[in-house]
């Protein structure tokens, strides 16, 4: 096939690339400081590296966990459910911004691992049934692509702009802006009246 007919696949149901896009930026905006601004609070107010690899352990578990989930979990409307279990990761920005104590932060790890997790899952369960099987494989490295590009960026400018505007601010702006960009995104019909066919919440 050629590409602009593999492109067009992509860009064809507005959910796919208008989540793509969301979370791209997520993991530009919220994402990326929490773990290059974490490490440095850690060692300042929470107690070192131990309290930090805690918080980091914390994903992981409900990373796995969510995954777990993610097998048998098939909402019926799937991206209203992603986009609150989204939502949540905002817990451990507000978390971190306030300097609670390193248990505190861990346990909202444990949710925002959890939720991006099942998000990731049911994500691309709703890819798999709603493009072509001969188009499945560029729409999903499109995707991942796309989400994925800022990332660096977010990692390189998470410091310059704290030093700015001060690391609770900028964490918490993080926690706002995926909170709100979650009502905005429920806003667009593609994305709030999707619904999993039929065939796929059997599956479960």
């Amino acid at each position: 096939r050629r590409s602009s007919d593999l492109w067009r696949a992509f860009t064809e149901h507005t959910w796919v690339w208008l989540l793509t896009v969301w979370v791209a930026l997520y993991f530009t905006i919220t994402y990326a400081p929490f773990f290059v601004l974490g490490p440095y609070i850690a060692k300042h107010d929470l107690g070192g590296a131990g309290a930090w690899g805690t918080v980091v352990t914390g994903e992981g578990i409900g990373s796995l966990v969510g995954a777990l989930a993610g097998l048998r979990l098939r909402p019926n409307r799937p991206w209203v459910v992603v986009g609150a279990i989204f939502a949540l990761t905002s817990v451990q920005s507000v978390s971190l911004a306030a300097h609670v104590s390193f248990v505190v932060i861990a346990l909202a790890a444990v949710i925002a691992g959890f939720s991006f997790s099942l998000g990731s899952v049911i994500f691309e369960t709703g890819v798999q049934h709603a493009i072509e099987p001969d188009k499945l494989s560029r729409v999903s490295a499109y995707s991942w692509m796309c989400a994925m590009v800022f990332l660096p960026l977010g990692y390189a400018l998470a410091g310059p702009i704290a030093d700015v505007v001060g690391m609770s601010a900028y964490l918490s702006f993080g926690a706002v802006w995926i909170v709100a960009t979650t009502l905005v995104v429920y806003s667009v019909p593609a994305v709030r009246n999707y619904r999993f066919p039929a065939a796929a919440i059997a599956a479960s």
